[in-house]
């Protein structure tokens, strides 16, 4: 704003630079491991109404928000360290899938404050989400790291409460070994 109000002309050209370099170097997206499943349109849904047995924990996000970008390793850590058989973690777009969004109470405004959202499912129902929303609807502010995250969505317990039913699933001859 000062080059403009300064100069109009090279107020301009500063303008035109960064939308240059912003458009040729974007920053970086996350490409290491991770145990995702990336849904599509109504796969989430299905998935969640036809497969009780699992739990899920989903990201809804959008390719645009930088705080999506941010979040996505610490998402890929999670996975790596948390997914069981019973256990597994998946990936919605709504930038995409706007429908799907609204089905999940997920606004992707870019104005919103809830993005990325983070929901665990159990049973094909919501037990816990963040970002909150509240009255105002008004999103409460969560800081996405790997700590607040096992803390905020009780990983351990969910990830020992999921193996040990993984255990009692298992054949009575593997039982005896």
């Amino acid at each position: 704003m000062l080059f403009l109000r300064a100069d109009p002309l090279l107020g301009i050209v500063y303008v035109f630079l960064v939308l240059v370099l912003a458009v040729v170097f974007p920053e970086p997206m996350y490409d290491g491991p991770e145990n995702i499943t990336y849904f599509q349109g109504e796969g989430l849904f299905r998935e969640l109404t036809t497969n009780k047995k699992n739990t899920w924990i989903i990201m809804f996000y959008t390719t645009w928000s930088p705080d999506c970008r941010h979040v996505n390793p610490i998402f890929a850590e999670l996975s790596q360290r948390f997914e069981l058989a019973n256990l597994k973690f998946g990936k919605l777009d709504i930038g995409r899938w706007a429908a799907e969004g609204e089905r999940f109470r997920v606004n992707a405004h870019p104005t919103s404050r809830q993005l990325p959202t983070i929901c665990v499912f159990e049973d094909g129902k919501e037990i816990r989400r963040r970002p909150l929303v509240n009255d105002k609807h008004r999103a409460i502010p969560f800081v996405f790291n790997v700590d607040n995250c096992v803390l905020e969505f009780d990983l351990i317990n969910l990830y020992n409460k999921c193996k040990d039913t993984t255990k009692g699933k298992q054949p009575a001859a593997k039982k005896n070994e």
